[in-house]
């Protein structure tokens, strides 16, 4: 259902290099280090000129172990959907106007308070209206208190004015083959990676509250609301016949996210043939730790400073454990069969916040906060049954 999606293209001019410079070989500074880097320069039809780079630094002073670390810059430039999808009808229902005077009063941060007096002000000035936003005077007659009968009309679509999302990333690893341990290696990463201008839909009432929440008017989220309404004088909304109505609901530019962490894995193949003259196959274990140390979504560009911490929590679509270990032994008796487990521990993750479970310490009892440690364990049997067909059977989440 939905209108046709209307041809639309964009275009995009191009330019790569890289370079990569060996520093020495068998020195006595090392056996080996390169230095690397790349650029690229993009002119595309829709945002305009974009360019990244990196740069790489590999050093390896003895076989045995080697470092090396990166710093690359990126770009997401919008896609199709994201700029040129049509527009269709929608509705805000149970609309909470971040500008009610009430609404205003029931906010518990007083920066954000302050910010929506000064904001709404503003945007009621615009409009030659004027309102007692913080419900400063003795009577509530001049305050801004809307009543919206109704769910307010506006459309949704695709929003050419996307900028691209912009990240940065740096990586440092070291990794481990000694000599003595056959078949062994252990790999260290550590990664800092933050995302400007995150590409996000959000919806209106998100799109509302941006708007007036920051030290300054959002001027990308307030572009999306209409304030029309021809009932409610500096209402939200428009008239009956207007093509677009009261809001436009799509795609924004975020501020940006954050991560920080470091992952360990050791890899370890036993052949029983090469070390104890037995045919009795392969092993083949991994062992690996994820440490998640600051994951942070920062989901409002007006207020760079106020942001979300995930670590050890569960959310909607995804969950983010501090600490996770994966383990995975597969036996390999032949080159027809296979049997590995997989065993994936995780961390407690907090269902709750204990901080707003003491509101509302009726809605769950105590002992229900949080997942509790836990491990999920697979089970999987492979049949390599010919050249071009293969079988596999197992049991997961045990």
């Amino acid at each position: 259902s939905g209108p046709d999606f209307p041809e639309a293209s964009y275009e995009s001019k191009e330019v790569f290099t890289e370079l990569s410079i060996p520093l020495f070989r068998d020195s006595f500074l090392g056996e080996y280090a390169e230095l690397s880097g790349s650029y690229r320069y993009a002119d595309y039809s829709t945002v305009g000129n974009v360019d990244v780079y990196g740069v790489n630094l590999v050093y390896r002073p003895i076989p045995d172990i080697s470092f090396k670390t990166s710093y690359n810059t990126s770009v997401r430039v919008p896609d199709l959907g994201e700029n040129f999808s049509p527009y269709s009808e929608t509705f805000l229902n149970n609309i909470t106007d971040p500008c009610a005077t009430l609404n205003i009063a029931a906010v518990a941060d007083a920066e954000t308070k302050t910010n929506r007096i000064a904001n709404c002000t503003t945007l009621a000035a615009q409009q030659g209206l004027t309102f007692d936003f913080a419900g400063a005077t003795a009577t509530n007659a001049d305050d801004f208190n809307p009543t919206y009968t109704s769910g307010i009309s506006g459309s949704m679509g695709g929003n050419p004015n996307l900028e691209p999302e912009e990240s940065t990333s740096f990586t440092f690893s070291t990794v481990l083959k000694p000599r003595f341990i056959p078949n062994f290696s252990l790999v260290l990463d550590y990664y800092e990676i933050e995302i400007e201008q995150v590409i996000a839909s959000v919806s209106a009432q998100t799109a509302a509250e941006n708007c007036v929440n920051g030290d300054s008017l959002n001027t990308a989220a307030c572009s999306t609301i209409f304030r029309n309404n021809p009932g409610i004088a500096f209402g939200i909304g428009a008239p009956n016949n207007d093509p677009i109505g009261g809001f436009i609901q799509g795609s924004l530019n975020y501020a940006k996210l954050q991560t920080r962490g470091m992952d360990v894995t050791a890899n370890y193949s036993f052949d029983f043939d090469e070390m104890m003259g037995r045919n009795w196959g392969r092993l083949d274990y991994s062992l690996g730790r994820k440490w998640l140390v600051e994951p942070k979504d920062f989901l409002d560009e007006s207020d760079p400073g106020d942001f979300d911490e995930l670590a050890s929590t569960l959310a909607v679509g995804g969950s983010y454990p501090r600490v996770r270990l994966s383990s995975s032994l597969t036996w390999t008796p032949n080159e027809v069969w296979s049997i590995n487990w997989t065993a994936d521990w995780q961390a407690a993750q907090d269902i709750v916040q204990l901080r707003d479970w003491v509101l509302n310490a009726d809605s769950r009892s105590a002992d229900q906060l949080n997942t509790d440690n836990f491990v999920r364990n697979d089970f999987t049997v492979r049949w390599n049954v010919r050249d071009d067909l293969t079988l596999r059977a197992g049991v997961t989440n045990m």
